[in-house]
């Protein structure tokens, strides 16, 4: 019983491939051209794999399984999107869909998210967490597409291989050129799909040489930008299935309440209920008192400011924890509203 099956398995598997190569020789299924418009990839002799090289230069984000698991391999894996075990993203994609190089980005963003889900409510299945760490690579691809400035000029693409090049050797030589300049390009990309795809669109306008290092580093900040999005998306509860998220108003144990808001992974909290010992300190209402990133799906790290009983102030290290309407860090707290 059981090689029947497999053997049946294996007869509408094999049905399946030869009417897709049927129909993709007699003309009834475009293959997609997008490679052929791409940034250089290893498909053409004499050209370089300029998608592998680019993601390549992203600062990945620190303590999650995925980009721990996985970083060294989203180059390769970025380099040919029509590759990897989701058999939508993987392979579905390069042969039925007309989706734009935008539609593409999104969907196997999105397939990120949903494979990383699974992963995070059965920590045990690793192949999860391989797959969704491919989609968010080909989401990688098709998220540079949108912002090749390079497409149909040799020139410029030749260019282009030189400063990705000269970005990596800033790497290797341990200069801070890299840090520095993709971090000032982040400041100004909320982690948002749709702002960021808008920041690719026009740089994708701009095929001036001159700007072939500002276009790379604004590439890779919105690149970095996708996985801080890609991060507080995935991650809005824990494995218990409570919730993690840090918004709302928060009572300490000692009276004060605070409201937290966050934008893409980072948050502020500003005091909404002022305690005596916190009035004879100069707190004040609206005062802004915690500066915090999203690193886990239940911790934040940052600042709180304290002040000292004649009201100087200062900001000091800390790590909130939440797990459900509890939270410890700076004391402990409970969630009390939104």
């Amino acid at each position: 019983m059981i090689a029947g099956h497999h053997n049946k398995k294996f007869n509408i598997a094999a049905i399946k491939a030869l009417l897709i190569a049927f129909f993709v020789m007699a003309g009834f299924i475009s293959m997609p051209e997008h490679q052929t418009f791409a940034f250089w990839t290893y498909n053409r002799v004499g050209e370089q794999a300029q998608h592998w090289r680019i993601t390549s230069l992203i600062r990945w984000p620190k303590n999650d399984p995925l980009f721990d698991k996985y970083r060294q391999n989203m180059g390769q894996w970025s380099e040919f999107p029509d590759r990897g075990k989701d058999p939508i993203v993987g392979h579905g994609i390069a042969i039925f869909d007309q989706l734009d190089e935008k539609g593409r980005a999104k969907l196997s963003f999105n397939k990120a998210i949903e494979h990383y889900r699974k992963y995070l409510a059965n920590p045990g299945n690793s192949k999860e967490l391989e797959v969704a760490a491919q989609c968010l690579a080909h989401a990688y691809h098709y998220f540079e597409d949108i912002a090749d400035f390079s497409e149909g000029n040799t020139g410029i693409r030749n260019e282009v291989t030189v400063a990705i090049e000269k970005l990596h050797q800033s790497i290797v030589k341990g200069l801070p050129y890299l840090n520095d300049q993709v971090g000032k390009r982040r400041q100004a990309i909320n982690p948002d799909i749709d702002t960021i795809i808008r920041k690719l669109e026009s740089i994708k306008r701009q095929r001036n040489k001159d700007l072939i290092y500002e276009n790379l580093l604004s590439i890779v900040a919105c690149l970095e930008q996708v996985n801080v999005s890609f991060l507080s998306q995935v991650r809005t509860s824990d494995l218990s299935g409570q919730t993690s998220d840090l918004s709302g108003q928060w009572r300490r144990q000692d009276g004060h309440v605070v409201r937290f808001s966050g934008s893409g992974s980072n948050y502020t909290g500003t005091i909404v209920v002022l305690t005596d010992h916190l009035k004879s300190c100069r707190f004040s209402v609206g005062e802004q008192t915690f500066k915090l990133t999203r690193t886990k799906a239940d911790t934040y790290e940052g600042q709180i400011k304290w002040r000292s009983p004649d009201g100087n102030a200062w900001w000091e290290s800390v790590q909130l924890i939440v797990k459900g309407n509890a939270m410890t860090g700076g004391g402990s707290w409970v969630r009390v509203g939104k």
